[in-house]
């Protein structure tokens, strides 16, 4: 393996940091941190499990692990599973006795138990599919769990026998309902129809299930999702919603009459907008907002009660750069902000009878770790501390920056500067365009392929994140203006932003590069068509033809609502929006990256503007990753994407050899 250059790179780097605290951050560091997950707090209040998810290079995929922290005071977190299967999505039984996950041990994935306590784990019954989404029944004898159709099953069989051909978009079982006795494992269907299920809740006293489904488990059927209630002991099934939105993270309403959920609709319950959380009345079938004129993006949501009764709904929101905790007054309708943290909130699990919750919290310079709060103070009391190490890094700082765009709007975005940053000083800098585009850059520890920031800037690179629009956290007008305007003001906002930052001193007008993923490739792709200001560019999972990539995505209805039409009504607009258009233009060093099974922004689209790019005589590279989909998942192909983006920079900013990719890895 090849690293010499990268080497001296790094070295370089770190000699001119060396006044500060200690070494940044290196590639190895990165794959280093232990990712913390699924929190869930015990029905006595006693325990706290979650998940560490940590990379396992010999067999090239991440481990995950169920692991146990006493809730009450300071005390070193345990391991409850090991081996090289992965454990995750724990959950205690309704009395505390059990410990239940979904691990991949025997092949497919299953629920398994094991005592609170700790000892071995035994899988769960003997059901042939694979286990996903589960919940336990409150009577703690069973366990519902979704599964796909065994309609699987015999696909399997006809493709051994050669009898291969299959029905296209016809082909992918749906998803149904079914249940497993604890403890003697016999399993059985619930609920068999002709949807798929996305998801479901079981009412408090059991006796219902409340789910979401579409008509197929194709992902362009999100768009068709409902919401049904099914009663267990008699049968039957009652549609609840007809309408055009997603809806999607069901919680029930203490008292049991009512349903409340999320959805990225208005109050007409029409899409695309910030999600809010929408009451569903079982008796009258009403569906009201209940955060009319809300600012920003709400994340999830519980109920919490008082004397039985229904009291408030706590909810995490995307406010922008952070995520807060909110509450919602059931009686007055009334919300009100409970946290002010510089930084973000997530993976939350509320204990009504303790009102205690227990979340994730991360900010730009510590990774997630365990957090207990009391609900009626919002005071988070750390539990586990589970990368310390990094303490001994010198990591990149953050800060939130804005500017005014072509059209007078000020925009907003993070500025991520080296250990040991002068102002006296411009910087190469590096813009950073987020997928989505329904997302949002924040103020969280990031050890994400896509952006790497502790490693870039540790190297001497300034990072500018603008969240333009499109993006979420910053109202409905904010995250709709790119309706109908693909490409416009989203653009206009990332350009006046590094202009911003050249304008301020910061960045160097002759070392600019850029770089994206999904949302960010397509938006790359039309950088790079559209001005040769940046001297380097990489483009991941980057539509390059809107009207080819209609046809071959898997979802088609959120390019028709970002475009205002069909395709097929308004074929000279959609092509008229395609950066391949405009590939004659292009003049800046690319790099192209796709997986090859990515069913979102498919293999074809990268090859498109690859030939374009080549065709047209501007220097570019297209490296292509087996196995992968919309995003890298397999450790050495996120190494190879960032070490050889690393080099791509570098080259052309500051003349370091190229590499290939077997000097790489």
């Amino acid at each position: 393996m090849r690293r010499h250059a990268l080497f001296g790179v790094f070295l370089i780097a770190w000699l001119n940091l060396a006044f500060a605290a200690g070494r940044p951050m290196s590639f190895e560091d990165l794959f280093r941190v232990r990712q913390v997950g699924s929190p869930q707090l015990s029905p006595d209040g006693k325990w706290v499990l979650f998940t560490v998810r940590e990379v396992d290079w010999e067999q090239n995929s991440y481990v995950t692990h169920v692991w146990r922290v006493a809730a009450g005071g300071v005390s070193e977190p345990v391991q409850l599973t090991r081996g090289k299967a992965s454990c995750y999505d724990p959950q205690w039984s309704p009395d505390g006795r059990w410990i239940s996950f979904r691990s991949d041990r025997d092949g497919g994935t299953h629920i398994y138990l094991m005592r609170a306590d700790g000892g071995e784990a035994w899988r769960l019954g003997r059901f042939s599919g694979s286990e996903g989404e589960y919940q336990w029944h409150p009577s703690g004898t069973r366990i519902y769990f979704l599964a796909a159709d065994t309609l699987d099953r015999r696909v399997d069989k006809r493709r051994k026998d050669k009898w291969d051909a299959y029905l296209v978009e016809g082909n992918q079982p749906n998803v149904h309902l079914w249940e497993v006795q604890v403890p003697s494992g016999e399993v059985k269907e619930v609920l068999h129809r002709d949807f798929s299920l996305r998801t479901f809740r079981l009412s408090p006293d059991g006796r219902r299930v409340a789910f979401i489904a579409a008509p197929s488990a194709l992902r362009d059927d999100d768009c068709r999702n409902e919401i049904y209630l099914f009663e267990l002991e008699g049968g039957s099934l009652r549609k609840l919603t007809e309408n055009r939105a997603i809806e999607r993270s069901l919680e029930w309403v203490p008292d049991g009459r009512a349903l409340t959920f999320v959805s990225d609709a208005n109050e007409n319950l029409e899409p695309y907008y910030q999600d809010s959380i929408f009451w569903l009345s079982l008796e009258s079938g009403e569906v009201r907002d209940l955060l009319p004129g809300f600012p920003w993006q709400v994340l999830g949501h519980v109920w919490t009660t008082r004397g039985g009764r229904p009291d408030k709904i706590l909810f995490t929101a995307n406010c922008g750069v952070t995520t807060q905790w909110f509450a919602l007054d059931f009686a007055s309708g009334h919300w009100a902000q409970k946290t002010q943290f510089p930084g973000v909130f997530s993976s939350f699990h509320y204990r009504d009878a303790l009102r205690k919750l227990v979340c994730l919290r991360s900010d730009f310079q510590h990774a997630a770790d365990v957090f207990l709060m009391d609900v009626d103070r919002f005071a988070p009391r750390q539990l586990t501390r589970m990368n310390s190490w990094l303490d001994t890094l010198s990591l990149a700082n953050a800060e939130v920056v804005r500017w005014r765009s072509s059209d007078g709007v000020e925009v907003e975005g993070i500025l991520i500067t080296p250990p040991g940053y002068s102002p006296n000083r411009r910087y190469p800098l590096v813009l950073q365009i987020h997928g989505g585009p329904e997302s949002s850059y924040q103020l969280a520890f990031s050890t994400s392929w896509a952006t790497y920031p502790h490693v870039l800037a540790g190297s001497g690179y300034v990072l500018f994140q603008p969240n333009y629009r499109g993006s979420t956290g910053y109202g409905d007008d904010w995250m709709r203006a790119i309706i109908g305007h693909y490409f416009e003001k989203d653009w206009d906002d990332l350009i006046t932003g590094v202009d911003a930052m050249i304008q301020r001193g910061i960045a160097h007008p002759e070392s600019l590069v850029v770089h994206g993923w999904s949302a960010g490739g397509h938006l790359t792709n039309w950088t790079i068509t559209h001005t040769d200001r940046f001297k380097a560019a990489a483009s991941g999972a980057g539509g390059a033809n809107w009207f080819s990539f209609y046809a071959q995505t898997d979802m088609r209805y959120i390019r028709e609502i970002w475009h205002a039409s069909s395709p097929y009504e308004n074929w000279e607009f959609w092509i008229r929006k395609s950066p391949v258009l405009y590939a004659r233009n292009a003049r800046t060093p690319t790099l192209i990256f796709c997986g090859e099974n990515d069913p979102r922004v498919p293999f074809p689209q990268s090859r498109e503007m690859f030939v374009a790019l080549k065709r047209n005589g501007c220097p570019v590279e297209f490296v292509a990753f087996p196995r992968e989909g919309h995003g890298l998942q397999e450790p050495r192909h996120q190494r190879q994407k960032m070490e050889k983006e690393f080099n791509w920079f570098e080259h052309h900013l500051r003349g370091a050899e190229l590499l290939s990719l077997d000097e790489i890895e």
